[in-house]
């Protein structure tokens, strides 16, 4: 038999590429020959119809399952086409089966990833720019299937993700994940409401009003911040938005009285550890930069805020014929958790009329706990209060509570009444519309996750958890201060006395007696940091030679690095009275204390500082002298105690105690 292919047209070629114009050509050839080899329609269909699909799989650069490229063809092209789109493509905006299949396969996946994450480097070790590199230009034309999605989230996202949720995650402070967090946030999402107002969705308000009552009730916040008085609590997103809509509340409230024309000269106070959401909110606000006083802490007062400093910063600034009208206040500052004396600062804030403000973002959340109630004693003088609950409180971010003293400062200074939002409920007063208490418009169904956390916890559970957090803290300073090569120096409140204790390596013994013996001048010898652990927070430092230039600062940092960039835990740092400081933190979900030795042992091994160092221990009392002696009145300075006996340290003796004039500290010789 012969064939006369000279009967048939000659074939374009359509596609470029070797590999697509295989399956192109052999469609044609079957065309070609067919009548030839009386080959039946059926199997020419086939044929041609795998040869089309297949090039056109490859040209696309999809993949495809190789049971549908093998099924019949007994309904042709079309048929084809649809079993295509069917298997991969057609998933609904909403199909209430199709969610449930998918999220099952979603819910998997992310308890895989739990189940795993240890195995994950907590600090993500990818460069900038890596995820360009890995993603296409433009989004698909086509839809996808969820499964290859997924597979581009393990391989390509998942290693550019810093894993917060980490029992080796110790860096800033902890953002909280639970099981009860995350279901409220897939019940928000499931209604996906947008409850700007209480007619949008009446539940949304009333059980957000509902949940902060409760937590008020937790904290023991007074009566008139909760919402049968004249405040209320509201979920912010974040501790920046408390501040900012309380700073500007406070900011309308004072112009009121003193004319819009005097902005220039309001002053905002806080801390220099005070968060930068303050500063922010006053650029915010129009309060102009240099009229945001950042006053200096140091190491004499743990680094809180002095009142003595605070009232002297304000009558200057009175005096300069300033307005100041704001007093931001912390409890548990970020650098180093330090508290700042409410009680006397809400005094002075209500002798000036300012409005007082309670960052407690982290802290707020051990407050639960009556052992650290304490630290809220001074609340009552407060305007404004604030804590996150996504931080150590079990609740998925985000869910920043916020408690006002007066809700209708806020409702003042932030409300909006554009006609399509006018309601009967609202026009007559009859409900809150939480989109007056804040800066945008639409908000969420934050309630729902924290109402589930206190409901699926109980508060015993959640104390439970705070103390286990601040317990684990403080066996890792355990270990840290039984390594001679590190420094955790604490100061301890006793009444009207302060007892500091600092460590002296042997490079830098006294050699001659100490006169002049103000704390400046101890701290010049003995490079000294102080940096109480209240809650669960850490700070510590590798002690430097005696001779480092620059007191150790490159040191830690480089042991900082070090650390993170083993990938098996990751903490952050700080600067405190110019020295630098390691931050270790406590407060993720899955943290265990095999987890807190292991990171321990991660510092050791990295550490190159392996001299070891032996110390004398110096034991200071701050002494408070009366009037009529020839001190004058409340002034203070430092006499030496003596040293601790128990502690397997070289020691000071004690020649002379009686303070004196130009000589607080006696002379001191060296123990054997």
């Amino acid at each position: 038999m012969t064939v006369d292919f000279g009967a048939y047209p000659q074939v374009p070629n359509l596609f470029p590429s070797p590999l697509l114009n295989f399956p192109f050509s052999l469609c044609c050839l079957v065309l070609w020959v067919a009548p030839c080899l009386n080959l039946e329609s059926s199997g020419i269909q086939s044929v041609c119809l795998l040869s089309y699909w297949y090039s056109r799989i490859l040209s696309s650069g999809r993949a495809i399952s190789p049971s549908l490229l093998l099924v019949k063809m007994e309904n042709g092209f079309e048929s084809m086409e649809s079993k295509q789109d069917g298997e991969i493509n057609c998933l609904k905006p909403m199909d209430a089966e199709q969610l449930r299949e998918n999220a099952h396969k979603m819910v998997d996946f992310i308890a895989d990833y739990y189940k795993n994450l240890e195995t994950f480097p907590v600090l993500s070790q990818v460069e900038p720019g890596y995820l360009g590199k890995l993603l296409p230009d433009y989004a698909p034309n086509h839809p996808e299937s969820l499964e290859n999605v997924l597979a581009d989230v393990q391989s390509k996202i998942i290693p550019g993700v810093t894993h917060w949720q980490s029992p080796g995650y110790f860096a800033y402070f902890p953002s909280n994940s639970s099981i009860a967090g995350f279901l409220g946030e897939m019940l928000s999402a499931g209604f996906n409401i947008i409850g700007f107002s209480w007619v949008t969705s009446p539940a949304a308000t009333e059980l957000e009003v509902i949940v902060l009552d409760w937590l008020a009730k937790m904290l023991q916040l007074p009566e008139h911040l909760l919402s049968p008085g004249q405040g209320g609590g509201v979920i912010q997103g974040t501790a920046s938005e408390a501040i900012l809509v309380a700073l500007h509340a406070a900011r309308d409230k004072v112009l009121k009285k003193v004319g819009k024309t005097s902005l220039p000269q309001l002053v905002a106070h806080a801390s220099d550890q005070a968060h930068a959401s303050m500063q922010k909110a006053c650029q915010i606000a129009g309060v102009h930069p240099e009229n945001c006083r950042l006053v200096k802490t140091d190491s004499s007062t743990n680094h809180a805020l002095s009142p003595d400093v605070l009232r002297e910063e304000i009558s200057k600034d009175i005096a300069a014929g300033l307005i100041p009208f704001f007093l931001s206040s912390t409890v548990g500052t970020t650098s180093s958790t330090a508290v700042d004396p409410l009680s006397s600062l809400g005094k002075i804030a209500k002798d000036n009329e300012l409005w007082f403000h309670i960052d407690a973002a982290y802290a707020g959340s051990a407050c639960i706990c009556p052992e650290y109630r304490q630290y809220l004693d001074g609340v009552e003088e407060a305007d404004s209060f604030n804590m996150n609950t996504h931080k150590w409180f079990l609740t998925n971010f985000d869910c920043s509570l916020l408690w006002v003293k007066d809700r209708s400062a806020l409702i003042q200074s932030l409300s909006t009444k554009p006609e399509y939002l006018k309601n009967k409920a609202s026009e007559v007063n009859m409900v809150l519309d939480f989109k007056d208490w804040q800066i945008p418009l639409g908000r969420r169904f934050r309630s729902l996750k924290l109402w589930m956390v206190l409901r699926l916890y109980g508060l015993e559970n959640l104390q439970c958890y705070i103390r286990n957090h601040i317990k684990l803290a403080k066996h890792f300073e355990d270990l840290v201060a039984a390594d001679s090569r590190f420094e955790v120096i604490q100061l301890l409140q006793f009444g009207h006395s302060s007892v500091m204790i600092l460590l002296l390596p042997d490079s830098a013994t006294i050699i001659r007696p100490l006169i002049y013996g103000s704390l400046n001048f101890v701290k010049e010898i003995l490079f000294l940091i102080v940096v109480p652990c209240v809650f669960a927070l850490v700070c510590f430092r590798l002690l430097p030679a005696h001779d480092d230039q620059d007191c150790g600062n490159k040191l830690n940092q480089d042991l900082l690095d070090s650390v993170n960039s083993t990938g098996k835990i990751f903490i952050s740092h700080t600067v405190l009275s110019g020295k630098h400081i390691l931050r270790f933190v406590v407060g993720a979900p899955l943290t265990e204390e095999n987890h807190i030795i292991s990171a321990w042992k991660i510092f050791q091994d990295q550490t190159t500082f392996a001299k070891e160092t032996k110390y004398t221990i110096l034991i200071f009392v701050k002494c408070y002298f009366e009037a009529g002696t020839d001190r004058k009145p409340n002034s203070r300075s430092y006499a030496l105690l003596g040293c601790d006996p128990a502690l397997n340290f070289s020691g000071l003796a004690i020649n002379c105690l009686k303070p004196r004039r130009g000589a607080c500290l006696g002379s001191l010789c060296k123990m054997t």
